[in-house]
């Protein structure tokens, strides 16, 4: 056997030990990262949602339209938008004035170890910026299992010293944990005879309500001077 021979030998146990050994890397990372990403819980809000109702001889009723109702149910639906793009904007309409609105949203677990909440906080950011309500509430999620969180809104407590009108409010939904916190905030915009409720979760939307609002505007002046 030749020099050269016994070196070509050497040289393909090289290639093939440094072969198995990236290969041994990565499966050993893709252990750890499946171990990490099965050892974590992963919380997530799933979209909000407004019902508006009165309290009629002590039964909260909702007074959206029927078009807006979920079939032979009182549950607002989730598929009616006054705006589709470039971002969503959800919409109910009232047959009256409602007294108060059920403000609601639903987290869920994505990961796949069970999630522990021990704090729901209520935030209202905008007309003005008051300290959180709170409610100590002991929530246990499993793997994709949900739990509806709902606030009535005026809330009938003296940290939040506001009536239902016309106009503009931001709220933020955050659920506790053990070691995080998620957080959800919804832009709400009311018209001012209360009839009208608008919704979505992306800051744009109060943009798009106005720029509609004077395009609207224009066109109702046109038709005027014509």
């Amino acid at each position: 056997m030749s020099y050269f021979t016994i070196d070509d030998s050497l040289e393909r146990l090289k290639n093939i030990s440094s072969i198995g050994s990236s290969l041994v890397t990565a499966i050993l990372t893709t252990f750890l990262v499946y171990y990490n990403f099965y050892q974590m819980s992963e919380l997530k809000f799933m979209g909000f949602f407004i019902n508006p109702v009165i309290n009629e001889r002590g039964e909260v009723k909702s007074i959206a339209e029927e078009d807006f109702l979920e079939d032979r149910t009182y549950q607002v639906r989730t598929d009616v938008y006054s705006i589709k793009f470039p971002t969503y904007v959800k919409k109910v309409r009232c047959k009256e004035k409602p007294l108060f609105l059920i403000i609601g949203n639903k987290i869920t677990n994505l990961g796949l170890i069970k999630a522990n909440i021990n704090e729901i906080r209520y935030y209202m950011t905008y007309p003005k910026h008051d300290r959180p309500f709170v409610i100590e509430k002991e929530i246990s999620l499993a793997h994709e299992e949900t739990e509806p969180i709902i606030l009535n809104f005026p809330v009938d407590t003296k940290i939040w010293n506001y009536t239902l009108k016309g106009g503009t409010i931001v709220l933020k939904f955050e659920a506790i944990s053990t070691t995080r916190k998620y957080s959800e905030q919804v832009w709400i915009h009311i018209s001012d005879d209360l009839k009208l409720i608008e919704w979505s979760e992306s800051r744009l939307m109060l943009f798009l309500i106005r720029l509609k609002s004077m395009v609207g505007s224009l066109k109702k002046n046109r038709l005027n001077t014509n």
